[in-house]
């Protein structure tokens, strides 16, 4: 029981992190590719 509920809490914890590095990730890329086509 108590090992499901960790499985549970470290998913959980996994998609919130990506959901959070995710658009960061994507805002990276936009920022050089817009610094790129200004050199």
């Amino acid at each position: 029981m108590m090992h499901l509920l960790g499985m549970c809490f470290y998913a959980i914890f996994a998609h919130v992190v990506l959901v959070r590095l995710y658009p960061s990730m994507i805002g990276l890329v936009i920022c050089s590719r817009i610094l790129c086509s200004c050199y």
